[in-house]
């Protein structure tokens, strides 16, 4: 068999990269269905927010002790606008949403929505372009 160990040598690869696909999809469609399901029991928005984050932290701290926050790197404006733009207060935003729509939606929507708003406010707040061709795959 010609070529048969270059396609042995990839499949441990290409393996990973499926398990790691599976696994951020499955998280992504996760945490919408736990927090629709959280906010529609016992649980508040806010109280999921805070496990969400609290539990993510701890995990990281020991991380950011040995490497720092990366303001070096982000600047304080882009520091500020990834914490509030994929931080809490968009899991907040998404479990009040959810307290009045299925799931369903928000799964659809919540993706769909914030390239469109990522693109939005890197030009309002870092000043970026938003040249045509921008505009015509976003709108």
């Amino acid at each position: 068999m010609v070529g048969s160990g270059a396609n042995n040598a990839e499949k441990p690869q290409y393996l990973r990269g499926a398990i790691y696909a599976v696994s951020a999809v499955s998280i992504w469609a996760g945490w919408i269905v736990v927090m629709r399901l959280g906010v529609t029991t016992t649980l508040t928005a806010s109280d999921l927010t805070a496990l969400r984050f609290g539990v993510a932290g701890l995990i990281l701290l020991p991380i950011v002790f040995r490497r720092g926050i990366a303001l070096e790197r982000l600047g304080w404006i882009g520091f500020i606008a990834l914490a509030v733009g994929g931080g809490a207060p968009m899991v907040l935003a998404v479990g009040i949403g959810l307290l009045y729509a299925p799931a369903v939606h928000g799964g659809t929507l919540f993706p769909g929505v914030m390239p469109l708003f990522v693109a939005l406010l890197a030009t309002i707040i870092l000043g970026e372009p938003f040249p045509l061709g921008k505009k015509s795959v976003l709108f």
